[in-house]
């Protein structure tokens, strides 16, 4: 059975996520998809839960204010085990968020790009990829030397997205701890929207739930990293791969 903790984290995140919709905070179609994945956790009394939102229906956040970025598009693919109230495990783990610019002056740089660029804009809605990055869980069978869960910049994209950077250069993989969707809400809103979503943040209530997400998918990942620095003396970074940091 899913503990009363699971329960409780499920019915605050859902109340919370309905006051930001209402207070406008988040628009109502992410609304929608952040309750579904909420409800995945909730749903499954034996702990499993899915969040999949596939890249080709991603979550769409525009960025009004930005000089330079017009939206964000966020996609997805998590299965999991919640065993306990600090402990979850991962089957799948892939977090993919994309940063694109509409702006003339961004999209095609005229001492960088080539006419072809240029000329390609208005087939693909005059947008242009400016960056990516993925949260990852190391694939089993690989033999990169990566962190067990890492912020990957970069990567391989769909070529119609005509990445600003080129996918040959090898992006460094950062140690980085799982997030759940709620975590992953706080940090577009801390980094995209401080702003904006500052006096919602602050409340102990919103405070209260993502202490809850960070116990829940969080701990685990930290404790571990504790327990490695009590025991090794090799460094987290060498010995991520290996020990599943």
């Amino acid at each position: 059975m899913v503990s009363l903790t699971i329960k409780e984290y499920c019915k605050h995140s859902k109340k919370h996520l309905t006051f930001a919709k209402n207070k406008n905070i988040i628009p109502v179609p992410l609304f929608d998809k952040l309750m579904n994945c909420i409800g995945s956790i909730e749903r499954n009394k034996d702990g499993l839960f899915e969040t999949i939102i596939d890249e080709s229906d991603p979550i769409k956040i525009p960025l009004k204010n930005h000089t330079a970025l017009s939206v964000i598009e966020i996609s997805c693919n998590i299965k999991g085990k919640i065993k306990n109230q600090k402990l979850v495990s991962y089957d799948r783990y892939n977090i993919l968020i994309k940063l694109y610019s509409d702006k003339t002056n961004v999209c095609y740089r005229k001492d960088l790009d080539s006419d072809k660029i240029k000329d390609k804009l208005p087939h693909v809605n005059s947008k242009r990829l400016i960056t990516q990055f993925h949260f990852d869980m190391r694939k089993k069978g690989t033999h990169t030397p990566e962190p067990f869960f890492h912020l990957h910049f970069g990567g391989k994209s769909n070529p119609d997205d005509m990445g600003w950077f080129p996918v040959a250069i090898k992006e460094p993989r950062f140690p980085f701890p799982p997030m759940d969707i709620l975590i992953l809400f706080e940090f577009i809103l801390f980094n995209y929207f401080p702003n904006e979503s500052y006096e919602y943040r602050e409340r102990p209530e919103w405070k209260q739930i993502i202490k809850r997400s960070q116990n829940l998918f969080q701990y685990c990942y930290f404790k571990k990293c504790i327990d490695f620095l009590d025991a090794h003396n090799s460094t987290l970074l060498e010995s991520g791969s290996k020990y599943n940091l």
